[in-house]
This record gives structure tokens, C-alpha cells and sequence, in this order.
């Protein structure tokens, strides 16, 4: 019911917003049917950020040490929406740059992101989704904020508890000096558990308190 509020009370790591553009408006939707007027990007996760930013001075939380992270995952039109972005995000650099606050969000595009040789030609405070899988040079390996992919390219189906798949997956990217996040894994205590065991560093789930929870009481 309230995704933002429920996400940055307990400490995530990031936080993701599925997002169309529609009549030059950020709309916040997982399918493009759903799409609701109230809905805007601005309302429901900039502006929740704007306010907090004010009221902790710079900060997110009371906790100064909490550096949240924006994942924002262009369903379609990338280059048009990441203009649009560029444009509401360039008024707010105190709380969207970390170079004009190390304690910003940081803002990282997923989903559809557009050709990466284009992706240094944005500004600095806008980062990318990697994949295990493409190839960056220099400059565009330093715009990746962290290396995401599918469980179900490495789940085993003749035999599930075979993670040799990952464990290479995690070998690989912790190589490139990169966290690891693997979606679509099941959203349950033992997969958590599984994740934190292989090293992968950020758990994707839809279960925000039971998930902090188990991790509070299996330390």
C-alpha cells in the first residue's frame, strides 16, 4: 500500500519504479494498462525523496549513514525518458547527485536503457543496470552501478540444488569489481539465505520487512 514509505523505513538498498512516458509525464506503472493520472514518478517517489532530503538536512533518514538507491526501469522510449528525467532530476542535485551530495540517491536506469555507447553522453549523477553478458570499455563500466540478470538463467531444472551456475555468476562479477543482484529467485526465506550464502549482494524481493527481519534475527 505504501511501497516508498515501506521501502526507505526499513533501510533498503534500492528501491525500483517501473515507469512510461506519457504526454511528457513520468507515469509509475508495471504494465502500461495500469497506468493511473495520480500515478506520476514525481509524486510518488521524487518528491517523497525531495521532502525527506529536506527534512533530515541532506540526508534520507535520521540515519546518516543510509545512501538509498533509484532504480528506474523504462518500460519503453528510453532516450525520450531519460531526458524527461535528466530534466526533473537537474533541479534537485542535493538530493539526486551524489557529487553535490555524497549522501544523495543514486539514480540507476533499468529495463530498456538504450545503446551503451551512448550512455556516457549523460550526466554523472545518471548510472545503469549492467548485465553479465555485454561488454563495456572504461568509461562505460564506470556508469555501472551494480550487474543484474535472471535466476532463470542459471537455475538447473534437472537438478535445483545445483548452484554452480551462480557461484560462477558471482565469481565473474565480484572479478569486475561489481555487487550482484539476481531477480527472479524465489522470495522466501530460504532462497534469502541461499543468496547471502553464495555472496550475492543485493536480494530482489517484494517482502521488504519479512526479509529485513529474518536478516535482524539470522546474523
Amino acid at each position: 500500500p505504501l511501497p516508498f514509505t515501506n521501502a526507505i523505513e526499513n533501510s533498503v538498498f534500492s528501491l525500483e519504479a517501473d515507469v512510461y512516458l506519457v504526454d511528457s509525464i513520468l507515469m509509475v506503472a508495471h504494465d502500461k494498462k495500469d497506468i493511473r493520472p495520480s500515478a506520476t514518478l514525481y509524486q510518488l517517489y521524487l518528491l517523497p525523496f525531495i521532502e525527506r532530503y529536506r527534512q533530515y538536512h541532506g540526508f534520507a533518514t535520521a540515519d546518516k549513514h543510509y545512501k538509498p538507491v533509484l532504480v528506474i526501469d523504462i518500460k519503453e522510449n528510453s532516450a525520450a525518458v531519460i531526458q524527461q528525467l535528466i530534466a526533473l532530476l537537474e533541479k534537485y542535485k542535493t538530493v539526486f547527485d551524489r557529487s553535490s551530495n555524497p549522501a544523495a540517491v543514486q539514480v540507476v536506469l533499468s529495463g530498456d536503457r538504450g545503446p551503451i555507447n551512448k550512455w556516457g553522453s549523460y550526466p554523472s549523477f545518471i548510472f545503469f543496470d549492467g548485465r553479465p553478458y555485454e561488454n563495456y570499455d572504461i568509461a562505460a563500466l564506470q556508469r555501472v552501478a551494480f550487474i543484474s540478470d535472471t535466476y532463470f538463467n542459471y537455475f538447473n531444472r534437472q537438478d535445483s540444488t545445483n548452484t554452480s551456475k551462480l557461484e560462477s555468476l558471482v565469481k565473474k562479477v565480484h572479478a569486475m569489481n561489481k555487487l550482484l543482484r539476481v531477480w527472479a529467485m524465489p522470495d522466501e526465506p530460504a532462497s534469502w539465505q541461499l543468496q547471502r550464502r553464495l555472496g550475492i549482494d543485493i536480494i530482489n524481493t517484494n517482502k521488504v520487512s519479512e526479509c529485513r527481519n529474518y536478516f535482524l534475527k539470522n546474523q
